[in-house]
Formats: structure tokens, sequence, C-alpha cells
């Protein structure tokens, strides 16, 4: 009998998506976590996903930023996130890039980064 692998689950493009995705442990934790890159048309239920996974406690601003890019527009979503409790930012944003990374939201999984 032949094994089975399971089966591939694609990944969303990283925010900033037309840079090349930088080397995760090359990379400088900031206050500012790139989640992805979607389809304009799925922001709202995407960003409905992403506030499931970690509440709107720790977000003080959900930055968009939309792009035309071979005829279809994209958005960029990135999460600038806030003090918990005794927590700072930067404590904060590495534990959200922690529990963001790797997820799978709406059917593909994120590759994060810090902006």
């Amino acid at each position: 009998m032949a094994t089975s692998e399971p089966p591939k689950i694609e990944s969303w493009r990283p925010a900033g998506g037309d840079r090349p995705f930088a080397d995760p442990k090359k990379q400088v934790p900031s206050t500012t976590v790139g989640v992805a890159q979607i389809p304009t048309w799925r922001l709202k239920a995407f960003q409905a996903a992403l506030e499931e996974i970690i509440g709107t406690a720790e977000v003080k601003q959900w930055l968009t930023m939309d792009a035309d890019i071979g005829g279809e527009s994209v958005t960029d979503i990135f999460v600038i996130l806030q003090r918990v409790g005794t927590l700072d930012e930067l404590t904060v944003a590495k534990m959200v890039h922690e529990v963001f990374q790797g997820r799978v939201v709406e059917g593909r999984m994120l590759q994060v980064t810090y902006a």
C-alpha cells in the first residue's frame, strides 16, 4: 500500500507581497505585523477571521494598503499592536506573530512578517 501524504496547504502571499519574502530568522521584530496580501473583495471576512484569533484588545490599528496587480485588486493587511497590561507593544507583537504564523485562515496558511 502506498502511503498518502497530507494535502499541501497553500499560503497567503505575505503582506507587501511584491517584495521578496524575508527569511523569518533574519527579521527584526517591530510593533507592526504584516499579516497577508489578499484579494480586496475578501477583506471583511478575512479581518473578521483574524479578530476571532486575537481579539481586538491588542490591536491599536488595522492598516490596509490597496494595490492593483495585473488587473486584480489586492490588499496588504498589517496590524499595529498596543501595550497590554504590563506587556509592551514589542512583546505583544512577538506573541501575535507567533499566534498568526502558520495559522490557516480562510483556507490558506499565513506567512507573517514584521513591517
